[in-house]
């Protein structure tokens, strides 16, 4: 008969150690983010790299977890809406802008991830029950790790451009950094677009499952 397996080794699972050693690049770059931009920035591009191999980690090992989705989505947040506030603080005359779309942004993930969980689907299959064609584009691939990523990268350029704008880009006679910061707006437009489409595509989703539970619908 095999060991008796405790509910707290749950959190030994490779991803859930993973979630953890981010934790720590968190707060690392906390630590950073006013004075030492070069090592913020590394250490929160290093989350990000953890962030894109935890998933297949998980399913590679069968480590898939609700604790590991939930420790994985908080990360994932709190990550980014610490360069927001950092952001908002360095451009105060765009921070009711930068205010709505950290909004959008983080009410959208949260009412997917609520969603999902109500109903027992996978927090990616969002367009499961909607008939919202936005929605099943924007969780089409490439296009949704497209988008997340030039999200991370977007946040990440508006803090870099506070402490340099990089070196010159010859042709269009900017720095890299606002460069890069254009270059990422098409992905951005995309992640508004998807993040509304989120929040039209859970409240449906509660709908008809309050519906069901009615018997109003099958």
């Amino acid at each position: 008969m095999g060991s008796k397996r405790k509910p707290t080794d749950i959190f030994l699972f490779w991803p859930n150690i993973i979630g953890g050693v981010r934790l720590g690049l968190l707060l690392a770059t906390l630590l950073c983010m006013s004075d030492y931009y070069v090592a913020a920035v590394s250490l929160h591009l290093f989350d990000v790299f953890l962030d894109f191999i935890d998933g297949p980690i998980a399913r590679r090992y069968n480590q898939c977890t609700k604790f590991g989705e939930l420790f994985d989505y908080l990360m994932d947040k709190a990550g980014n809406v610490s360069f927001m506030i950092k952001v908002c603080q360095f451009y105060p005359e765009y921070t009711i802008l930068l205010q709505l779309w950290t909004i959008l942004l983080y009410t959208s993930s949260w009412s997917h991830l609520q969603a999902s969980t109500v109903i027992g689907q996978k927090v990616k299959s969002c367009n499961k029950g909607t008939n919202n064609p936005i929605a099943t584009v924007y969780y089409s691939e490439p296009l949704f790790s497209i988008q997340v990523l030039g999200t991370e990268f977007f946040i990440m350029l508006l803090y870099l451009l506070h402490f340099t704008e990089g070196f010159l880009v010859p042709v269009f006679n900017i720095g890299i950094v606002r460069f890069l910061l254009f270059v990422n707006i098409p992905a951005i437009v995309i992640r508004v677009v998807g993040n509304i489409a989120q929040v039209v595509g859970a409240s449906y989703r509660l709908v008809n499952w309050d519906a069901k539970q009615r018997g109003w619908i099958e």
